[in-house]
């Protein structure tokens, strides 16, 4: 009996610790593969963010603020939105075109003005309010009444793709989907709400859309909508037919690296690519 008992002990030690050891050491290693996982991506988030707010205040102590500037975050490099509009209108002399830099891919979208220029798209959102409102419909309202839908490629520049700043497309009485939406998003931020231009897909189609983020939800406000306005508003995750690739606000610019059938607007899959610095206005 006590040999039994004697050898069982032996056993415990030799094979039952370690096994039990061996497979704590391998859950707890795989946990904590896990939670580094999600924490880099949450030090990811919080590095971007103490790298926009040192780089706002470099660009205020260092930079020449005597012209616009865009910021491209993996880089970590400053470009003159000069030089780059230069460079596309040396290339091109149509369409949208996602900015690539080395191997840093889709910073911004670089669009045609009605300057016959190219510019990086949050240039278009100028902080162009015509007035205050607290109505968050009046905006798409106002443009319903007072602007026509009509394609690029018959307007006076006859191109496929010219894209109006915010103050132009409420002056204006034509543009197409962008241009509806760039001055709605404007407005809306003007106003003082988080309003963004949405770039994507609808019905397999390319379209701009405005996604306005209130009081812990999201929706799409189709901005082409010319009746029944309040049915333009529609929650997120009923917009099943949109497809959301890229969007931007006055001075971020978001990419969604995941699936393009989302529709949440918030999640990790979007990418903040870049940050347009703006001039002073004592310089404009």
């Amino acid at each position: 009996m006590i040999k039994k008992v004697f050898n069982f002990f032996i056993y415990f030690i030799l094979v039952i610790i370690p096994f039990s050891i061996g497979y704590l050491i391998i859950y707890l290693d795989s946990n904590s593969k896990e939670n580094y996982a999600n924490k880099k991506l949450e030090y990811q988030k919080k590095d971007i963010d103490d790298i926009y707010t040192k780089v706002i205040d470099s660009y205020q102590k260092t930079i020449t603020n005597k012209e616009n500037y865009l910021y491209i975050v993996e880089a970590n490099m400053y470009f003159k939105e000069k030089s780059i509009s230069k460079k596309f209108n040396s290339m091109y002399d149509d369409y949208i075109h996602f900015l690539n830099f080395s191997k840093f891919k889709n910073i911004n979208v670089i669009a045609l003005g009605t300057d016959n220029s190219f510019h990086i798209s949050n240039y278009f959102l100028e902080g162009f309010a015509p007035y205050k409102t607290s109505e968050i419909w009046t905006p798409l309202s106002v443009i319903a009444s007072k602007k026509t839908y009509q394609y690029d490629q018959l307007g006076s520049l006859h191109k496929k793709e010219v894209w109006q700043k915010s103050s132009e497309a409420f002056s204006l009485p034509r543009g197409d989907c962008e241009d509806h939406a760039i001055i709605i998003a404007d407005w809306l931020i003007e106003n003082g709400e988080d309003a963004r231009v949405v770039l994507g897909e609808f019905k397999n189609n390319g379209h701009a859309w405005v996604v306005l983020f209130k009081d812990n939800n999201e929706y799409i406000i189709e901005a082409t909508q010319k009746t029944n306005i309040l049915k333009a508003f529609i929650p997120t995750t009923m917009a099943l037919k949109y497809k959301p690739i890229a969007m931007f606000n006055q001075k971020h610019y978001w990419y969604n690296i995941g699936n393009k059938n989302t529709t949440n607007y918030h999640s990790k899959n979007w990418i903040k690519k870049s940050l347009y610095l703006k001039s002073s206005p004592l310089h404009n």
